[in-house]
Parts: C-alpha cells; sequence; structure tokens
C-alpha cells in the first residue's frame, strides 16, 4: 500500500485546535481505520525532549514551532535535522507507517512558513503527500491575530499599530491565500491540495461541523463510535475584555504563568454569556477593512477561480460587524459592566473558598 502523509497545515484560526483535540481523543478509533495520529507529546515526554508550549497542550500540533522561531518565513530542513531532539521526532513519525498506510501531521504554523524543502523531504522517504487548508474571510482572520497577540500579552496598540508594525511579516504574507498555495502546488500539485472553506455562518447549530468535514476529507463519516463531545476554543478577548488587557499589557507586569490572562478570558467569557453579540463587533474601521481588501482582490479572485469555481455564492462569509471606536482606551459603560463582573467573579471565589475552609474544618475538628 502508499504511504500518504495528511499534512493539515491550517490557517491558523480555522478551528485547528478542535481538529488536533479530536484527532488526539480518537486515535485508538483512528487506527482501526488505518489512519495514526502520531502521539508526539507522549513520545517526547517519554523521551526527555522538551517541545515548549506544544508539551502542555492536549492536542499534538504545534511542535515545528518550537525548532522554528517566531518571525522565521522559511523551514530550512537540513538545519533542523541538525537537531537531535527534532530527529528523534521525524524518526518517531515515520515509524507510525509500520502500522497504519496514514499519518496525520496537524501544525498550523506551517501556513506561516515556506514549507517547500519540508515537502520534498518527505518526497525523499517515498512518502506521498496531501496537504489540507482551511480559509475564512481574511478581516477575521487578521483580527484574530491582533486580538490573540493581546491576548497572550504580545502586543499593545490599536489594529492599526498592529497592521502597520507587521509590515512584511509572515502574518500578513499569509493573507494572500492563492499566493502560498500556488508554493505548497509547485512541489506536491495542485491535485494533492484539500482547499475548504471555514465559514461558521453556513452551519449554525452543527457544533460538530467542522469535525464532520475533516473526516469527510479522510473519507469518513463522524459516527457514534467516535469521541466528539469536546469543542476546544482557542478563545480570543472581546469588549471591554480586550480593552483592558490591552491597557494591561503596557504595565509590563510579569505574567509568565498567564495567570492574568486566565483571568481576563474568564471575563472575556462572562461578558459574551450575559451579550453574545459582543462577539458581533470589530476595532477594524471600515476604511482600514476595504484597503485591506483592496490589495488581496485579485488573489481572492485567482483563489476562487483555481479552487472553488463550482460555488456560485462569495466564497467567504460576510464581514458585518458593529465597528467600535478605534480609539480603545476611553471609558464606557461596556467597561463598568466588565468591573462588576470582575467583582462578582472574585466574590465568587471567595464564597467557594470559605466553603471549602468550612468543609476542611469539619472533617479535621471534632464535632462539639
Amino acid at each position: 500500500m502508499e504511504r500518504t502523509l495528511i499534512l493539515h497545515i491550517g490557517t491558523p484560526k480555522t478551528g485547528t485546535t478542535s481538529i488536533q483535540s479530536f484527532l488526539h481523543d480518537n486515535r485508538c478509533v483512528l487506527e482501526t481505520k488505518g489512519i495514526c495520529y502520531p502521539d508526539t507529546r507522549k513520545y517526547c515526554k517519554e523521551n526527555g525532549i522538551d517541545i515548549g508550549m506544544a508539551m502542555n497542550n492536549v492536542q499534538n500540533g504545534g511542535f515545528f514551532e518550537h525548532f522554528v522561531p517566531l518571525g522565521v518565513k522559511k523551514i530550512y530542513i537540513n538545519q533542523l535535522l541538525q537537531n537531535t531532539d527534532f530527529v528523534k521526532i521525524f524518526d518517531y513519525i515515520f515509524s507510525c507507517f509500520d502500522c497504519c498506510d496514514k499519518v496525520i501531521l496537524s501544525d498550523e504554523s506551517l501556513w506561516l512558513r515556506d514549507i517547500s524543502e519540508l515537502l520534498n523531504f518527505f518526497y525523499t522517504k517515498k512518502i506521498m503527500i496531501k496537504v489540507v487548508v482551511y480559509f475564512r474571510n481574511q478581516i477575521d482572520y487578521i483580527e484574530s491575530f491582533w486580538k490573540h497577540d493581546i491576548k497572550m500579552g504580545l502586543f499593545t496598540g490599536s489594529f492599526t499599530d498592529f497592521w502597520k508594525k507587521r509590515k512584511d511579516s509572515a502574518v500578513r504574507e499569509s493573507l494572500f491565500y492563492y499566493r502560498k498555495l500556488t508554493d505548497v502546488a509547485n512541489v506536491i500539485s495542485k491535485q494533492n491540495i484539500v482547499a475548504r472553506l471555514y465559514n461558521t455562518n453556513s452551519h449554525k447549530g452543527n457544533r460538530n461541523w467542522l469535525i464532520e468535514d475533516f473526516m469527510g476529507v479522510l473519507g469518513l463519516e463522524l459516527d457514534e463510535g467516535y469521541c466528539a463531545k469536546r469543542v476546544y476554543e482557542n478563545t480570543s478577548l472581546f469588549g471591554s475584555a480586550l480593552i483592558m488587557k490591552n491597557k494591561f499589557n503596557e504595565l509590563g507586569i510579569d505574567d509568565s504563568r498567564g495567570s492574568f490572562r486566565q483571568l481576563f478570558i474568564q471575563m472575556s467569557q462572562q461578558l459574551v454569556n450575559e451579550n453574545p453579540s459582543i462577539k458581533n463587533t470589530t476595532f477594524i474601521t471600515q476604511e482600514m477593512e476595504q484597503h485591506i481588501l483592496q490589495d488581496l482582490l485579485e488573489d481572492n479572485h485567482m483563489l476562487r477561480q483555481e479552487y472553488f469555481s463550482s460555488i456560485d455564492e462569495p466564497i467567504f462569509d460576510e464581514f458585518i460587524k458593529e465597528r467600535i471606536e478605534e480609539h480603545i482606551y476611553g471609558f464606557n459603560e461596556d467597561m463598568f459592566r466588565f468591573l462588576i463582573i470582575y467583582m462578582q467573579n472574585e466574590i465568587a471565589l471567595l464564597t467557594d473558598m470559605n466553603a471549602r475552609i468550612d468543609d476542611i474544618k469539619n472533617m479535621i475538628l471534632p464535632e462539639v
């Protein structure tokens, strides 16, 4: 049988965490279908290999990013093969073909790189490659990067500041979907690329639509034999939670453990629970949106023509959101609600702590 590598390369912000987590949860079931999702996390732990943050995640994507630093746009395979840890991981991945004809690797950071050398390297191992990639509206896509960098403490400032500072960056270049796909097609041919659309509005009410779609790519159906109960989200910050985290980043407080970040995420989730429409807001001005889309006009035309010609309607969900004034440090009613929710959350935590203390007292102190 022909050995095939199914390489899921993103794009980022298209449910990659959910796909990786599903593959992780259903590894044993998939192996009965002849498909292996290598447990790189387990392998690295057992062999004392540090792959950084990817080690702590339930999914197994992301190990390339540990070996290829942020900002490096091209994967130089000969350079990576000089790293003994990387070689061990790849040897383990290749060994997975001993039990299955198909192996899946999922790593959204690959979309931000030139992976031509990596693809050619797999060919030298006589492995066929199928590349899977999902696309979403580029305005949503790029704004989610800005929100992510604020959430992680990597950036502070407006979206306009972010756009200017990311000039010539891999993130900016990754918006040109057709151009990026062409680089891949030049190595593996267009016939070995599976391009899919990440249009959430088309699948409202179906929480597992993305998993069902990805399973279809694998030639499988999502049935009762699979565990699809957990839905993972790389949660964004919304409204005043984003505004205040942005301001918080200016203070330079050490948050290496992520304690403050988790607090802001919790606050954002509570705001969304109170007012779900807050997710349908944007900090991108109409002028900026038009400027970005104008730059992408020809690229998107070619993407549609080459990969989605059978679709009559627009290939991306229309970007219609309530615009929030870009000056993001102003105080407003939403921020006040955020502070109230913060205090409520703190009170709830203290109440729970006191209850736990009372339980412990009742356990260790004799009844009077």
